[in-house]
């Protein structure tokens, strides 16, 4: 029998001497169950969390980039030195590519007008530097009434216009998507702008 170094208690001679002995296979593959079972439970719903993250997180951005255009009518922001007298909105559109941007209705047709000279010398509606990415792998699913879409904001009250009217529609809805969830950004004939879980 081994004699026991003086001032050492029998426990932490005895954990020496099993530690010193190494593990087993048994207690190898033990371990690794657990960390196995533990990482397959955690994934699944990190995945999930993720994915509802990055799609609320693109719904906040769109109702942002809306409330934008809704500020910015209301408090007559000059675009290039004059105040565009449709007001602001903001475009989207999904084929051929998904866009969505801001732009300033100089013509006051309450539609993105394509061209260069729109607003001025070499002015086009597009405001540069205002586009908007959503989050990577969210994509814009449905666009009502139609694709593209443009909902503009007249001062001074503002007056909405969806898709170049104030009274035809109702409402209009951006139905974004990522993986199986789904979100909605609604902006009614009011200014209301709200966001709708989808199951």
């Amino acid at each position: 029998m081994k004699k026991r170094p003086q001032g050492q208690s029998i426990f932490l001679s005895s954990l020496f001497n099993y530690f010193l002995g190494g593990f087993t296979l048994l207690e190898f593959l033990v371990v690794i169950f657990i960390i196995v079972l533990v990482t397959s439970t955690i994934t699944p719903a990190y995945i999930a969390r993720r994915q509802e993250f990055k799609i609320q997180q693109s719904a906040n951005l769109i109702a942002y980039f809306l409330r934008k255009a809704l500020e910015m009518a209301m408090s007559a922001d000059e675009y290039e030195g004059i105040i565009p007298s449709g007001g602001y909105g903001v475009y989207f559109q999904i084929v051929p590519n998904s866009e969505i941007f801001l732009f300033a209705d100089c013509n006051n047709d309450h539609k993105y007008t394509q061209g260069n000279n729109i607003c001025g010398p070499n002015l086009a509606e597009r405001i540069e530097g205002e586009t908007l990415s959503l989050e990577r792998k969210v994509e814009l699913q449905g666009l009502t009434p139609a694709s593209p879409l443009n909902i503009t904001f007249q001062p001074p009250d503002p007056v909405i216009f969806i898709d170049g009217s104030e009274t035809i529609y109702d409402k209009a809805e951006i139905l974004i998507e990522f993986g199986s969830k789904q979100k909605k950004v609604i902006v009614n004939r009011a200014g209301l702008i709200t966001i709708e879980n989808l199951p």
